[in-house]
């Protein structure tokens, strides 16, 4: 995880605003804390890194956006804040695996065509909450997923 991130990191975002609004007002409320790193990329700088794949994957993203943090306070507090947005969205885990300190849940909005899938991870003080955005085939969760877990 913390390669995939550093690699988002490292890469100049291009700004695009989120599929899920809340998604986005999260993104802007935690920029100004130094602890917390959030990135927004846009389709076609994914577009870029992932490159062409076979079965089009790559066009079915729009946005991916990363807010994620090393720090036990600011995780703490960005781990609050996301609860409350996923409660909010009445969301549930599509897929929840705990093992040891580290929990990892996916959801996914929609079902035969995905519109967001959303990866929220907690491994002891890192905590990495990623939204990826398109119109992604639901055969498709499990590529566009190890895709975007592979950049780099």
């Amino acid at each position: 995880m913390k390669k995939f991130i550093v690699l988002i990191l490292t890469l100049v975002p291009f700004m695009t605003t989120a599929a899920i609004p809340e998604v986005d007002e999260l993104g802007k409320r935690f920029q100004s804390n130094e602890n917390v790193t959030v990135v927004t990329l846009g389709g076609e700088m994914l577009k870029a890194q992932l490159g062409s794949t076979e079965n089009g994957y790559a066009d079915s993203i729009e946005q991916l956006t990363v807010i994620a943090s090393e720090h036990k306070k600011s995780s703490k507090e960005l781990e609050s804040e996301i609860n409350k947005l996923l409660k909010g969205l009445k969301l549930e885990p599509t897929v929840n695996i705990e093992n040891g300190g580290s929990k990892v849940k996916i959801y996914t909005v929609g079902s035969e065509s995905v519109s967001d899938i959303i990866v929220y991870v907690i491994d002891g003080d890192d905590l990495a909450f990623i939204n990826i955005c398109g119109a992604i085939p639901a055969d498709m969760i499990n590529d566009v997923v190890n895709a975007i877990s592979n950049i780099g």
